[in-house]
């Protein structure tokens, strides 16, 4: 799946107190992507929206 991607943005710089945030959010949405349901198309937008969302989340974390 190719939003699955976006998600792994590195968290090497984010401090040690939201590390296990992001590590939960990471599984959290690697589950629910991996669910049968994900599979339907207006899904597949939703999970791809949610996915750009977290991407940008992770990367504002690094960034300070």
């Amino acid at each position: 799946m190719r939003f699955l991607l976006r998600v792994t943005v590195a968290n090497v710089q984010v401090s040690p107190q939201v590390k296990p945030l992001l590590d939960s959010l990471r599984t959290l949405y690697q589950t629910c992507a991996g669910a049968p349901q994900m599979q339907a198309p207006n899904k597949k937008r939703e999970m791809d929206d949610n996915s750009k969302k977290m991407g940008q989340l992770f990367w504002k974390l690094n960034a300070g």
